[in-house]
Formats: structure tokens, sequence, C-alpha cells
């Protein structure tokens, strides 16, 4: 989110994001801000990208592209989102497409924990659309987390190792040394996935 902040303060960025700094610790806020000095910005850019070429723009693009998409698929009519892995992410709060459909945030506990106390810092509350959903993703079958969902099972279901672990950014080890959503075989995960796409 350090990046979308910082993005914030460029001339034309890539994507508008009022929350980005706002849902950020402190300290984080605090070194997101330090970026509204182009030359600092400059500087903090050109040392991600010696450390990790190409990090600056993956990330900015990625989040461009992923609210592109779901934009696209609101139009299509879907009614809820799920976003694992979801961190600090502002989507919820920053597309006023989602404010009433239910958008479900699904991180590690502690994620969950500190995402619940930046959007009460910030909104008193969390904003009502919002499920705030603490899986540990080492241990936890995904699927257990909503029995409350119709059709979820189904769902989840078509969510393969490899998509999950691009999500959630776990080991791949995790994700498929554990049965995920009750999926069968890696031929079936790549059958349903065929669907998806």
């Amino acid at each position: 989110m350090v990046i979308v902040a910082a993005e914030q303060h460029e001339t034309l960025p890539l994507l508008v994001d009022p929350w980005a700094a706002r849902l950020l610790p402190p300290a984080v806020r605090l070194a997101a801000a330090s970026t509204r000095w182009a030359p600092l910005r400059g500087a903090i850019i050109a040392a991600a990208e010696k450390k990790i070429p190409g990090i600056w723009a993956a990330i900015a693009c990625r989040k461009r592209y992923i609210d592109d998409r779901l934009l696209a698929a609101f139009d299509e009519g879907i009614d809820a989102v799920l976003i694992l892995g979801a961190g600090f992410d502002s989507r919820a709060c920053r597309l006023p497409q989602l404010a009433h459909i239910p958008v479900w945030e699904v991180d590690l506990p502690d994620n969950i924990a500190a995402k619940s106390k930046a959007l009460q810092r910030c909104f008193g509350s969390p904003p009502d659309n919002i499920r705030l959903t603490a899986v540990d993703f080492e241990t936890d079958d995904l699927a257990d987390a909503f029995p409350a969902i119709p059709h979820a099972g189904p769902w989840l279901r078509r969510v393969s190792p490899a998509q999950a672990h691009t999500a959630m950014g776990q080991t791949p080890g995790c994700v498929s040394s554990r049965r995920l959503a009750g999926q069968e075989s890696c031929a079936a995960r790549q059958e349903a996935q065929k669907g998806i796409e």
C-alpha cells in the first residue's frame, strides 16, 4: 500500500486511492507521507527498483488491472467480492460500486485485526459492506470460513492452489499440502480453472 499511497503524489496517478495512506499503520503512514516530496519519492522508487526491478510499476499496474476487471464484473452483475490476502486493500472503501454488495476480505488473523483497527480509526467501525474474515492459510480450510454464503462451496472448489498461492502470497507447500475447499485432484482443478477463464 505504500507504493499506492506514493502513487497518489504523481501528476497523473495510475489509480486514485484516497484511502491508501489513511489505512496504513502510523509509522508506515509517515513513510508514505514523506513521498509527497518528489526527490524523496524518486529515491524510494529507485531503491525499490534496484532491489526488485519492475516492482513499483508492477504493483501499481496490478492494482489498476484488478480494479478494472472488478468493475467490469460488477457491470456484468456480480453480487459479492472475495479478496484473499486482503491486507490493507482499500477497494471496498474507495470503489462506490462495491458500497452495497458484500466484500469478504480474507487474511491471516493478525492482519485482519490490524485492518479492523484501521477501519475503526478511519470510519468509526468497518463499513457495512466489508466482512473481515480471519483465516490461517497454513491450517484452516478456506471453505469453512464461508458457511453462510449460499453457493460458496462450489465457487471455492474452483480456486486452484496456484491461484491461492498468487492471491495470498503463501508458500506453494502451504497451499498444496492441505485440502483446499474439497478439491479432489490436480486434473479436476485444472478443468475447473478452464471454466473460470
